[in-house]
This record gives C-alpha cells, structure tokens and sequence, in this order.
C-alpha cells in the first residue's frame, strides 16, 4: 500500500470516527433539549426543533455543529427567558452523559 492510499485510508476512518461522535452528541444533545424542555409540556422540545428546522434548516441531524444557531433562534423566540431554557437543557445533558 502506498503512503498515498494510507492517507487517504486514514482520512476516511478518521471522517468516519468524527461523523461517529457528532452523530452520538446529536442523539445526547436532542434528547436534553426534548428532556429539558419537557417541564414546559411533553412535545414543547420537539414543537422548538421543529420550527428551528423550518425557519433554520438546522435539525436534529446537524444540531451540535450548529449549536450557535439554536442559541440565537431561543433568544430571538423567548428573549431574556432563553435563558432559563438553555439552562434546563444544560442541565439534562450534563445528566444524559453522567449515565
């Protein structure tokens, strides 16, 4: 094997490892938001990532590599009680990756 085809083997485990981790801190990451924000209603989580998909295009797919832009869509919809939000879903992820 050349170390051309050994780079590029790398490169592809690599991306895989990395989609790997995202994949799983997206999973932790909706599951604290849904969690999080239960408190509010049952579907309260999934009724906010739904409209961040609609207005954002952001999804639970792609949630941690945008995490600036659930930041910014909580503001803009719940203004100074964002904050209280986004502290509910720190909260039940810290919870979700201590298990």
């Amino acid at each position: 094997m050349t170390q051309t085809q050994i780079s590029i083997l790398v490169k592809k485990e690599t991306k895989t490892y990395e989609s790997l981790i995202n994949e799983i801190l997206n999973e932790y990451l909706f599951k604290s938001i849904d969690e999080g924000l239960a408190c509010y209603g049952n579907n309260t989580g999934k009724v906010i990532l739904f409209h961040l998909k609609k207005e954002t295009g952001v999804g639970k797919e792609n949630l941690v590599k945008n995490i600036h832009v659930l930041h910014q869509f909580l503001e803009e919809k719940f203004g100074s009680k964002s904050q209280t939000l986004k502290n509910l879903i720190l909260k039940k992820l810290h919870e979700n990756l201590e298990k």
